[in-house]
């Protein structure tokens, strides 16, 4: 796979968390994919999960517990990412709404991405939870 192609499917993953197409998402995962979240995150502790999920089944389930949380409203790339062989790496921010609370807040992120053939086969994003958990708080 070219470095356009996994820029491009990379950046469609993000439009998909955007539009909340949790079916379109899903096809971009490898059978095998192994999905990581930072700990404190509010959807593991929801689950007590640990932040690594295992297949596209676990993943969906992760995702939809975030999408009943949070409202996705924004994704921000800084200007550069690095492409290695087979790796995405990417630093940017998120804009995210609680759709309880109706608070919104900006959270920086990285994400490192790797790809088997076409398809995301780990994914590990790395972000501040506390931000996420005061939004979450009346």
């Amino acid at each position: 796979m070219s470095e356009q192609e996994m820029l491009s499917v990379y950046h469609e993953l993000f439009d998909d968390a955007k539009r909340e197409d949790i079916e379109h998402f899903n096809s971009h995962l490898d059978a095998n994919v192994r999905w990581h979240e930072p700990k404190g995150s509010p959807t593991t502790q929801q689950t007590g999960q640990q932040g690594e999920y295992r297949s596209p089944k676990e993943v969906k389930k992760h995702i939809n517990k975030f999408f009943n949380l949070f409202k996705l409203k924004d994704v921000r790339f800084k200007e550069e990412f690095v492409v290695e062989g087979n790796k995405v790496i990417s630093f940017g921010s998120t804009e995210l709404e609680s759709k309880e609370t109706h608070k919104t807040g900006n959270i920086d992120f990285a994400c490192e991405c790797t790809f088997k053939g076409d398809k995301i086969n780990d994914f590990r994003m790395y972000r501040d939870t506390a931000i996420e958990q005061s939004l979450l708080r009346q």
